[in-house]
């Protein structure tokens, strides 16, 4: 007969493999040398393999991985950290591929627990912001972001040919040093329904340059 505490340490790896294999982040594990041990719900939720399709082949040949360094090295750093993340591109079951932030956890019998999270639609995300900045940037009209304090969190090329602060000038710096005196209650009636969550249609109105007694109208978009 098995000691109770034996019994009850087959009993709680029994539960935590089964708690491992029913998790929505895709986890599967595989001999640092060797093919596919275990692949979970979320693997195959992710990549489109079921578990007999992936158990017994390379991970990497299955998935077509791109990692950001030479597998060598990646290798190495598993053998001596015994722990590696950064972010892999794999291809699914139907072809298309996805950006997953992993982690691999060298374990004491040469296995490599690898824990994936798909983040594609967040570097897709990125990527666009990337852009639309780009063209804010280059954009030869004056676009300015501020927060809901009507300080200034963002100022671009054109606003620094328009009012005539440089954007290291500007950032952080309320943007009522733009707006006129006799204007500034419009500031704080537009900050007030912003709050509310309203949408603030074009309008114009009218701002002053940088050390300049000369105003003048703008079309203005919130």
């Amino acid at each position: 007969m098995r000691p109770q505490s034996a019994e009850l340490e087959t009993t709680s790896t029994e539960r935590l493999a089964d708690l491992l294999k029913l998790s929505y982040e895709p986890m599967f594990a595989w001999k640092l040398d060797g093919a596919i041990e275990f692949w979970n719900a979320g693997a195959e939720r992710l990549y489109g393999f079921a578990p007999n399709e992936a158990v017994g082949h390379s991970s990497h040949s299955l998935l077509q991985t791109k990692f950001p360094i030479d597998f060598a090295e990646l290798h190495s750093q598993l053998r001596n950290k015994r722990y590696w993340a950064g972010e892999l591109h794999h291809i699914c079951k139907e072809g298309r591929e996805v950006i997953v932030d992993s982690r691999m956890q060298l374990l004491g019998d040469d296995t490599v627990l690898e824990v994936n999270r798909d983040v594609t639609q967040f570097k897709a995300l990125e990527q666009r912001l990337r852009s639309v900045a780009a063209i804010v940037e280059s954009s030869d009209d004056a676009i300015v972001s501020k927060n809901l304090d009507g300080v200034i969190a963002n100022w671009n090329k054109g606003a620094e040919r328009v009012f005539g602060y440089s954007a290291e000038e500007a950032i952080g710096q309320p943007i009522t040093i733009v707006i006129p005196k006799e204007r500034l209650h419009e500031e704080h009636e537009i900050l007030t329904r912003i709050r509310r969550g309203e949408r603030i249609d074009h309008f114009e109105t009218v701002r002053e340059r940088r050390q300049s007694d000369r105003h003048f109208v703008i079309g203005f978009t919130r």
